[in-house]
């Protein structure tokens, strides 16, 4: 800095003026070195030549070289007189300097007329340049790094499109510290606008005149080799203008340039204009996310979408694939397109506009309109949805951006049967999971009015059930994947602190048609677990895991979460009346499909807790208006049903283990107060369980089964109920012996082998002076017993009541002894054999000297 001043110093000493006039000796076969010295002088002093008469000699220097013949002199000589001007420039308090440099380009561009074309690098760009401000614009026919399109989750693009606020783009050299004038600007959006072929657009400042420019653009061509600087000169100004360039001045210049862009990718190859078309891409992203012009970007989007289908459907177009070879698709116009108008701020601003869904609909149907990467494209525009819905001002706007992607899909489906994205070897559906589930995802039908609701679940449906019959023909895909992953997509989606009653409602609906595409039939094999799909070596087989309920498993755990939410909820509203109606309709469904007795068990051991909750309630007197006539019908209907499933295609053995999985279906229906559901419990019980030779009954059973013994004959396999009773002083208190089988018992040393007791009311016994008391025996079957030494052999002892006996010196009184058959009876050692007693009164009987007193035997068979 010390030393600058020294030199300064020197230079504008009145000795310094005598370098003009060596100049001027020097000027004579020296003219371009005087003229890049005299440039030289005039930048580095600056704004000191403000001041002074220094400037005056040196002028004198640049009208010598205007008045040579040589061109390249006068070329010279131009750009000398440039320097000087934006020397002149460099005050910002002085606008007159910048509007006379500016006026003084515009006179020199309208002399030079048709020439100016040829001259655009050395006199149109320094104007526009001028106009912007002074930053260098894009003058490389090369462009400027295309940002690529940006990839989901992974931010690679120079802005991100979700900042609301867009930087200005980085020029390729460091901008000038010239000021800038919005008159200057606004005059300079003109000027581009007339570059660009709009004559007829003139926009007066007030203290500007109009101009006229001369036609510059001359062909496609010469488009293409300035494209980057009036692509980059108008990205400049309406990111720095904004809303201040008047609308009609500034849809016009888009429209010019939009014009030129369409001819160019018409016309041209493709290898000369595919750099040009992405980079005007590239741009139309910044100019899109300038807020205050937003209620311009739909007209200038229409202008866009008037480009060629082929283009903006052609991955030959793609913007930055080449960095991205494994995405094939997601670097198409189309696409790129979508995510510009799918941004949060045109989101937010726009979408309830009709032209944004126009628009919208005519870039989606650009996307489907290619013979390959149509599912690619499809789901890259859901993600976007999905990953900008909260800036939708409201659910129906989501409802619309998903229903004119799912028809078009639909639609593409109908037509060429794709819906895989995989390989021969793997499938790949995510295309089409990810397009059914954003309506669930974002409760869309649950928030809406009653008839979107239906128009959603139409599309949806729709949608599924095609896709679901294509997925059938995919032969490495196991029979109802569908059902298994989108299920699990649902439940990974939705927590169940979520299942509010209008979103049960629609799940309840969307279950109803998944159930409905279910093929039960694959369900019918002996194995557990069909495997009708090939898999490729290694890979997907060890991701495989054997699902005792098939690809049924978060279908059924889906349903259980629905069914005991929605019974919590009828509890205080009876607003999931339908909901439950529709679960009713899905256990029907269910139980009257499925044929295979492994599939059958897995499945109750799911559902049987639930759907008891539905009888258990139904007995509750102060329940809720759920349980209407027309309800406890289907209730009625949904017990045979199961009942049915259970006794003809369910045919396994009914042990203690099945026991277990449907028991507390059997404890709220055993005791249900509707007698049809009552009588088909028993009914089913008698002809399944009740031919087992044994079962150990769950606790919450047992309890049930004691009241249903008192009232109704019922068999028990394995049940003894006994309160207190002492057997060879081996006290038993209050205890209760259900279904039990005795080999071998020995009463006063006499073995009693294969009895079995059961129902017998004995109020006070005594056997070997060991009192039995209030003790319940019901029907014995005793193989061989020996009693006094005196056998009975196959005997049977049923509802025997005893109020005093005595055998072996025991007295019994008051017995009561009924239908009771005996092959061969000894007493005394004296036989009695087929012999019929019945309705027989004794007083006194006695028996080994033990006399029975007041016994009764009625219809003993002997």
């Amino acid at each position: 800095m010390k030393w600058e001043k020294i030199c300064f110093s020197l230079l504008i000493h009145p000795s310094c003026k005598k370098i003009s006039g060596e100049l001027k000796k020097l000027f004579n076969n020296n003219e371009q070195f005087v003229l890049k010295v005299w440039c030289f002088l005039v930048k580095y002093f600056g704004e000191e030549l403000h001041q002074g008469s220094f400037i005056n000699s040196l002028l004198p220097l640049v009208e010598m070289g205007f008045k040579t013949l040589e061109p390249d002199v006068k070329l010279m000589s131009f750009k000398a007189w440039k320097e000087l001007i934006n020397n002149f420039a460099m005050n910002p308090s002085k606008y007159a300097f910048a509007r006379e440099k500016f006026e003084t380009w515009i006179y020199y561009i309208c002399k030079l007329g048709v020439k100016a074309s040829v001259n655009f690098d050395q006199v149109v760009v320094p104007l526009l340049q001028f106009c912007t401000g002074g930053n260098k614009l894009n003058t490389s026919t090369s462009f400027i790094s295309t940002p690529t399109t940006p990839r989901f989750g992974v931010k690679n693009t120079p802005i991100s499109i979700v900042s609301p606020t867009t930087p200005r783009l980085s020029i390729t050299s460091t901008p000038s510290q010239l000021p800038t004038f919005k008159t200057l600007q606004l005059k300079g959006v003109e000027i581009l606008a007339q570059i660009l072929g709009m004559s007829n657009y003139n926009y007066t400042t007030g203290e500007l005149s109009n101009v006229t420019m001369p036609d510059i653009i001359s062909s496609p061509m010469f488009f293409l080799k300035q494209s980057s600087v009036l692509i980059s000169c108008l990205r400049e100004l309406v990111m720095s203008l904004g809303n201040e360039i008047p609308e009609d001045l500034l849809l016009a210049t888009w429209s010019a340039l939009v014009g030129h862009v369409n001819v160019a990718v018409d016309i041209t190859p493709k290898s000369d204009h595919r750099e040009m078309f992405s980079y005007f891409l590239s741009q139309f992203q910044f100019i899109a996310l300038v807020e205050n012009i937003a209620h311009l970007l739909l007209r200038m989007f229409d202008s866009v979408c008037n480009i060629p289908l082929k283009v903006l459907s052609s991955n030959v177009y793609s913007v930055g694939m080449g960095h991205n070879i494994d995405v094939f698709f997601q670097g198409t116009p189309a696409l790129f397109l979508c995510e510009i108008l799918l941004s949060p701020i045109l989101m937010q601003s726009l979408a309830q506009n009709e032209r944004y869904m126009t628009i919208y609909g005519k870039l989606v149907n650009c996307g489907f309109t290619i013979t390959t990467g149509t599912l690619q494209f499809s789901q890259s525009v859901v993600d976007i949805i999905d990953r900008h819905s909260q800036y939708l001002p409201n659910i129906e706007s989501l409802w619309r951006l998903w229903s004119v992607i799912a028809n078009r899909l639909l639609e593409h489906i109908i037509k060429t049967s794709e819906i895989n994205q995989g390989d021969s070897l793997e499938y790949d559906f995510t295309c089409l999971y990810t397009a059914l589930i954003l309506p669930i995802k974002h409760k869309i039908g649950s928030k809406v009015s009653q008839a979107v609701c239906k128009s959603v679940m139409k599309t949806w449906s729709d949608l599924y059930r095609c896709f679901s019959r294509q997925a059938a023909l995919v032969t490495t895909a196991e029979d109802n994947v569908v059902c298994e992953d989108f299920c699990s997509r649902i439940i990974n989606s939705l927590s169940t602190e979520e299942f509010k009653p209008s979103l049960i409602d629609f799940i309840v609906q969307v279950l109803l048609v998944v159930l409905d595409c279910v093929n039960f039939s694959a369900l019918s094999g002996a194995t557990a677990f069909n495997l009708t799909g090939s898999f490729s070596p290694g890979k997907r087989w060890m991701k495989h895991k054997q699902k005792p309920l098939e690809n049924l498993h978060s279908f059924l755990h889906l349903f259980t979460d629905l069914l005991n939410n929605s019974i919590d909820i009828a509890e205080h509203t009876l607003s999931v009346t339908v909901a439950i109606n529709g679960l009713v309709d899905i256990v029907t469904t269910m139980v009257t499909h499925t044929t295979n007795s492994n599939i059958i068990s897995n499945m109750f051991h799911k559902i049987a807790e639930p759907v008891s909750r539905l009888y258990s309630s139904s007995t509750n007197k102060n329940g809720t208006k759920l349980y209407t006539s027309a309800f406890y019908q289907k209730l009625e209907k949904l017990w045979l049903d199961i009942s049915t499933c259970l006794q003809s295609r369910y045919t396994s053995i009914y042990d203690s283990d099945f026991l277990a999985k449907i028991s507390t279906l059997l404890e709220a229906t055993f005791l249900h107060p509707r007698r049809p559901i009552k009588n088909q419990t028993i009914l089913f019980w008698n002809t399944t369980f009740s031919k087992s030779s044994t079962l150990t009954y769950p606790d919450n059973l047992k309890k049930v089964l004691v009241k249903v013994k008192e009232k109704t004959p019922i068999n028990l396999p394995g049940w003894v109920n006994v309160e207190t009773t002492i057997i060879d002083d081996t006290p038993v208190s209050q205890s209760q012996f259900s279904q039990v089988n005795i080999e071998t018992t020995i009463i006063d040393d006499t073995p009693v082998s294969q009895s079995q007791f059961s129902q017998v009311n004995i109020e006070t016994t005594i056997i070997d002076d060991t009192p039995v008391s209030q003790s319940q025996f019901s029907q014995v079957n005793i193989e061989t017993t020996i009693i006094d030494d005196t056998s009975v052999s196959q005997s049977q002892f049923s509802q025997v009541i005893i109020e005093t006996t005595i055998i072996d010196d025991t007295p019994v009184s008051q017995s009561q002894f009924r239908q009771v058959n005996i092959e061969t009876i000894i007493i005394d050692d004296t036989p009695v054999s087929q012999s019929q007693f019945s309705q027989v009164n004794i007083e006194t009987t006695i028996i080994d000297d033990t006399p029975v007193s007041q016994s009764q035997f009625s219809q003993v068979n002997i």
